[in-house]
């Protein structure tokens, strides 16, 4: 088949969907994080807003992210509410139950240790305790001085670090002097020069205070204003360093947060629960091992031989896990041996083998009156019990092509968590699915806000998971205080006041406003996101705040040439149209596009979300199957707000297809090879800054990748989809890179190496259209890493250069060789769109191109090359 009636179609609104934006050019971004431990956000901002006594209390925080920026008025925490779980959530977007980190304080059965993180002997042992499989917010940024870290704990990934102990005191002026001495010293001093591309400060002093004052005591007062004051100086030499790099030519665009792990609830009583079984049952229990050196808690020695031990149990103030051994066959006539390498299923915790008796662990354990409920997992049938005293409820999760999906049902009695008669969580209780998203904002106002999300992921967490997790009841602390006697504030247990977590932003293009609610492990997607940083939202549990990332694309939509907006408004009225009157089959492929188009920068939020409502209501009056499985756990305020990798299946056969939309096409088209230029100079970036040899293991991984994303965007090309070609120019201005592709830049702040050698390569050799590459460098490495760079990019402008071949191409398979994250998804939302309609000129545009060679070596790429037409 000729690609020339799809090109030739297509063309026509190429250059109203393509043209350069007039706000597009050499752009850099930085972030900034400012983590303050213990921060409850309902406290923050009414202190902040009515301040005790009348007298301003928090004009920074007042001025940045409130006044001047996006804040959430609920922010949701993770449970437990204990800075050993929540930390690693807001600094990775992932549960404790994936990060594998499910306290301050847990049990390892794989390795028999009880590490306690805010001890000296073990407060920086955090990275090695966060699970592999995670990333941390610097880890996202892996060019060399891109990350730095300011306090915390965890910082795996940071190419610096400056701790902090939390049982030290932060000082004003003495944490002015650091910041503003760091942020200096960590400019790059190479070429380019700039600063690094994320910055996390942390104050863990404030919520060691809050535990021995309460969140709202008059002795707290000094604390809150000594935060703001931090919050002051870090955002002054942020903004600083914006400026600098403003006066030097460079196109920023910054974007700072504000953030918490947790909230805090008053203490009015004290019930120890290891106290509580040692005195019921005369049980074993390994609790922490203390001793003490000049005031500061030391790690005492773990025993080696478990066997002793009935239990072990991890408390702290609002929670504690309580940990079982399972038991074993001794040997004929002998009593069952204790398993402490396996778990005890939940029915043998029902009955218990314990001193010639039978006990029910669970009956026993939530008779406390120090207990307000607690939660167990059934492993063989994966559903989590929760438990109180006067009744018992199951949570079921299950994943469905729409998302993750909840199940909450009462078992026996009253319902533990009181679900069943709110007048928000009623109609969710029973034998119904519902999001995740639908419970959070059902749950909002309950005492328990996101409990059925929380109560199962912490169980993911498979071998440092408790076997029960004790929530404490009301106002009553249930293990180890921080100040002993003297503690008056407590977390850790699921309560509205324990995850009232803070969460905010500022930056270019945030308008001012409240956001409803979001959770605290939203942060660093929306952050990724504004930052415009490639990554995969599937290995994160939060998401991208859609209210915040709308106001910014509204704000950038607003330098927008009005024909762009304008063809952006008619493809979203013309797939909404189609929403109402295509085929079922077609649904998917419809919706991804139209989320696609909705996402871009351009028109104002209150539009966007005009057109989802619209949308919505369209696929809810058809009332069919493939409708509702669309609307599927949506509401109509946030319909296509959030990921749907769902959309993107194959559309059914068979029916009279809708004719797709020339503009939709282009736009979509567009925006993939926006996306997989961005990932091109993304990782061509951190090779040339790290001088990644090519061929080194990591070099070809990097090649590979880059060669995969290319050979996308030519077979895209070669099927008559307008591909825009990548343009370079060099800006000495900025003693730096300006990689152009269509009016989009195509890379934030580039690394010094990647400045100097892209550089060269563009002021030297961009104008070859053919032969051979030739290094500016004299050493191999660098060389190496030079041509290997100018033979990709030559043979990219050329391919593209070439009149299309028509040769067929399905970008869903294209999509599946790519590593996740947004080329892949876009690709996969265009060749869902092109199943789901008919094509122009092709009316049964099916078949692949097969794509194999994309994964080769950096060494074995000729006949790639030589296809792209590079020689």
């Amino acid at each position: 088949m000729s690609a020339r009636p799809l090109l030739g179609i297509l063309l026509c609104v190429a250059t109203m969907v393509l043209a350069p934006a007039a706000w597009a050019g050499p752009v850099e971004t930085y972030g900034m994080v400012f983590v303050c431990d213990g921060a409850k956000g309902d406290v923050f901002y009414d202190y902040a807003m009515n301040p005790p006594g009348g007298k301003p209390l928090l004009p920074n925080v007042k001025k940045y992210f409130i006044d001047g920026g996006a804040w959430v008025r609920q922010a949701t925490g993770v449970f437990p509410t204990i800075t050993g779980a929540g930390m690693p959530a807001v600094l990775t977007g992932c549960y404790p139950g994936r990060a594998d980190m499910p306290s301050l304080y847990f049990f390892s059965r794989k390795d028999k240790k009880y590490p306690v993180l805010y001890v000296l002997a073990e407060a920086f042992d955090w990275n090695r305790w966060l699970s592999p499989k995670v990333k941390t917010i610097w880890e996202h940024f892996p060019g060399p001085d891109d990350a730095i870290s300011f306090g915390p704990a965890l910082y795996r990934g940071a190419d610096r670090h400056i701790p902090i102990l939390w049982n030290f005191k932060y000082k004003p002026m003495e944490f002015r002097a650091k910041l503003t001495e760091e942020m200096r010293k960590l400019k790059r001093a190479t070429l380019g020069g700039t600063p690094a591309r994320m910055t996390v400060v942390y104050n863990g002093w404030f919520d060691h205070l809050e535990h021995g004052n309460g969140a709202r005591s008059p002795a707290q007062i000094e604390e809150y204003a000594n935060v703001d004051r931090q919050v002051g100086a870090a955002m002054e030499e942020f903004l600083s360093m914006v400026e600098g790099r403003k006066k030097l030519g460079a196109d920023v665009r910054y974007y700072a947060a504000l953030v918490s792990d947790h909230g805090h609830q008053d203490i009015k009583k004290v019930i120890g629960i290891d106290d509580y079984i040692r005195k019921q049952k005369g049980a074993r229990v390994l609790d922490k091992v203390w001793r003490r050196l000049f005031g500061f808690k030391l790690k005492g020695d773990i025993p080696t031989d478990f066997s002793p031990y009935d239990l072990v149990v991890a408390s702290g103030e609002g929670h504690a896990l309580l940990y079982f051994p399972d038991f074993k066959e001794g040997a004929p006539g002998t009593p069952a041996v204790k398993d402490w390498d396996n778990r005890p299923r939940l029915q043998l915790m029902r009955s218990y083998p314990y001193k010639n008796e039978r006990i029910d662990l669970i009956a026993t354990a939530v008779q406390s009156p120090a207990v307000n409920f607690l939660v167990a997992k059934d492993f063989e049938k994966d559903i989590v019990h929760v438990y109180s005293k006067a009744g018992e409820a199951t949570i079921e999760r299950r994943q469905e092509p729409a998302g993750t999906f909840y199940r909450y049902r009462v078992v026996t009695g009253e319902d533990p968590l009181s679900f069943a008669s709110g007048e928000a969580t009623g109609g969710l209780v029973g034998d119904e699915f519902h999001s995740g998203r639908q419970w959070q904002l059902a749950t909002l106002e309950t005492e328990y806000p996101d409990a059925p999300v929380m109560l199962f992921q912490v169980f993911d967490s498979k071998d440092r998971a408790a076997d029960l997790f004790l929530s404490a009841a009301p106002y009553i602390s249930i293990g180890d205080l921080v100040d002993g006697d003297k503690s008056k504030s407590k977390h850790g247990g699921l309560t509205k006041d324990e995850a009232w977590a803070t969460l905010a932003f500022h930056g270019s293009g945030i308008e001012p406003g409240l956001v409803p609610t979001a959770r605290n492990v939203d942060m660093v997607p929306t952050l990724l996101t504004l930052m415009g940083h490639d990554y995969d939202p599937s290995a994160l549990d939060g998401e991208a705040v859609p209210e915040v990332v709308e106001r910014v694309n509204e704000s950038f939509g607003s330098r927008m040439p009005r024909e762009q907006v304008s063809a952006q408004r008619r493809v979203a009225r013309a797939l909404v149209a189609e929403l109402s009157n295509a085929p079922d089959a077609a649904l998917p492929g419809l919706a991804g596009a139209l989320q696609t188009v909705l996402a871009r920068p351009g028109m104002p939020a209150s539009e966007v979300r005009a057109f989802r409502s619209r949308a919505y209501g369209a696929l809810a009056r058809r009332r069919s199957n493939a409708a509702w499985a669309v609307l599927r756990g949506e509401s109509e305020n946030e319909f296509l707000s959030r990921p749907r990798p769902d959309l993107t299946g194959a559309a059914a056969s068979g029916g009279t297809k809708p004719a797709a939309e020339p503009a939709v096409l282009a736009m979509m088209s567009a925006e993939v090879a926006r996306a997989a230029m961005v990932r091109i100079f993304e990782d061509l970036a951190v090779m040339f800054a790290k001088v990644t040899a090519p061929t080194s293991e990591t070099g070809k991984e990097t090649l590979a990748r880059i060669d995969a994303h290319i050979a996308a965007l030519v077979a895209l090309h070669d099927a008559g989809y307008p591909v825009p070609a990548p343009k370079f120019s060099f800006d000495t201005r900025r003693d730096g890179v300006n990689l152009w592709f269509e009016g989009v830049e195509t890379t934030s702040t580039a690394s010094s190496g990647t400045v100097k050698a892209l550089s060269e390569y563009v002021r030297i050799e961009t104008a070859r259209a053919s032969g051979p590459i030739r290094s500016t460098f004299f050493d191999k490495e660098r060389a190496d890493v030079q041509v290997a760079v100018g033979k990709r990019l030559q043979g990219l402008v050329a391919a593209l250069a070439k009149r299309p071949s028509g040769e067929k191409v399905d970008a869903g398979a294209l999509a599946r060789k790519l590593p996740p994250g947004h080329t892949s998804a876009l690709l996969t939302s265009l060749g869902a769109y092109a199943r789901a309609t008919t094509l122009p000129g092709d009316a049964s545009r099916t078949g692949t191109r097969d794509f194999s060679g994309t994964t080769r070596g950096a060494g074995e790429l000729d006949g790639l090359y030589r296809d792209m037409g590079a020689r």
